[in-house]
């Protein structure tokens, strides 16, 4: 692969951690979850630690923020004798965070949601306390996504599993106090029905744009503001668009482009050639754009490795990049990252042929990517089973 020593677009920044690495664990306990790029460069992280959330911010050179929380951190619990069993961030303002995900008792698991201000600390005008628990009626609950629509109302993608293949995908909707919306379907609440849907994203006027997977075929559904699936997208609001050469297709994450178009990126297994990263774009009305990799979803192989897209971010100029992680070992299992032009080529510029991939000291799985204003480029994850335990991995890139 590239070598990363000199300034060159793909290449490891020097100036962010240990030659462009950071890897951040909490006394050899496991620990991970979730980062995002706040605007003036800093770094929020909330995972998961014994029972609790944690919440870490580093600073812009990769340096854990002493002024947030207690030296850095800052632990949050959710429900008696219960724990977190997943953790996710979204970024409301670069002053509050939504973190949310399930969380489990003896009784079963349900949906949490809590809002931080910019010390880490809950903020008590949100739910109960700063907590909003949602129990759904007739199943064990997982949250996929979240989105603020411009109204600042809340949208979560979640699903209700009753058993194996006896489950609902769903809808949730809560104002901005954390409290279910009744003006959203029934009392805030849309059941969608099967496949999996990933990503859920708000657009201007409040609709509500959702990619997704069912089998071998990326799905993608619009809906209006009142949970009524918009008949102006697609065919009656969904769009199926099945890869034929694959066995089964995963949608990890989806971002819309300023023309309105919007890009996913996954994974789909093509049998005996294994798992290939899988880009693929649709225009505004969810027809197939016909200027991106000629109107077909992309397949694009790293270099004999297996790799799932896990994150997707849109540069300024329209240049799409895709991070996600190579399958294998500790010594193989590595942060990817690849870079396309706005047609769907790999760019040549970028790395080696396009291509990026960055050993982090562990099992490495990236699940967030995002361009700074000076447009270098910071991905994270987890990072497992590395000789200082289980944590999360930062890396930052020129652009």
């Amino acid at each position: 692969m590239a070598t990363q020593k000199t300034q060159v677009a793909g290449a490891l920044d020097p100036g962010f951690g240990h030659e462009g690495r950071v890897f951040f664990t909490l006394d050899r306990s496991a620990f991970g979850g979730s980062s995002k790029l706040l605007s003036d460069g800093r770094i929020l992280t909330v995972g998961v630690n014994a029972a609790d959330l944690v919440l870490v911010r580093h600073l812009g050179n990769g340096e854990v923020d002493g002024a947030f929380g207690n030296q850095g951190i800052q632990r949050i619990s959710l429900i008696p004798d219960g724990r977190p069993l997943q953790a996710s961030l979204t970024l409301q303002s670069n002053s509050l965070a939504l973190v949310f995900g399930s969380v489990g008792d003896a009784s079963g698991r349900m949906i949490y949601l809590i809002r931080t201000l910019s010390d880490g600390k809950l903020d008590s005008t949100f739910g109960r306390e700063g907590r909003v628990l949602i129990d759904l009626p007739a199943g064990e609950d997982a949250v996929h996504a979240l989105a603020i629509q411009p109204d600042g109302k809340i949208v979560l993608a979640a699903r209700v599993q009753r058993d194996f293949e006896d489950y609902d995908e769903v809808l949730l909707r809560l104002d901005s106090t954390g409290q279910l919306d009744p003006t959203f379907g029934k009392a805030g609440i849309v059941v969608i029905g099967k496949g999996e849907f990933s990503s859920v994203l708000a657009l201007a006027d409040n609709r509500l744009l959702l990619a997704g997977f069912d089998g071998n075929a990326v799905l993608f559904a619009r809906y209006l503001s009142d949970g009524r699936p918009d008949t102006d997208f697609g065919e009656s609001g969904f769009v199926t668009i099945e890869v034929n050469s694959s066995r089964f297709v995963q949608i990890a994450a989806a971002k819309r482009q300023r023309d309105g178009k919007i890009v996913a990126v996954g994974s789909a297994d093509l049998g005996s050639k294994g798992f290939h990263p899988l880009i693929t774009r649709i225009s505004p009305d969810g027809s197939l754009d016909s200027t991106f990799n000629n109107g077909s979803p992309a397949l694009i192989g790293f270099q004999g490795y297996e790799v799932k897209h896990g994150a997707v971010a849109i540069q300024p100029d329209n240049k799409i990049l895709a991070a996600g992680a190579s399958l294998g070992s500790v010594e193989t299992a590595n942060f990817t990252l690849m870079r396309l032009l706005p047609d769907g080529a790999l760019d040549m510029a970028f790395g080696s042929q396009g291509r990026v991939m960055t050993h982090m000291g562990g099992v490495d799985i990236s699940q967030d990517v995002a361009v700074q204003v000076d447009g270098k480029i910071v991905v994270s994850g987890w990072v497992i089973t590395s000789p200082q335990g289980t944590g999360i991995g930062i890396a930052r890139y020129f652009g």
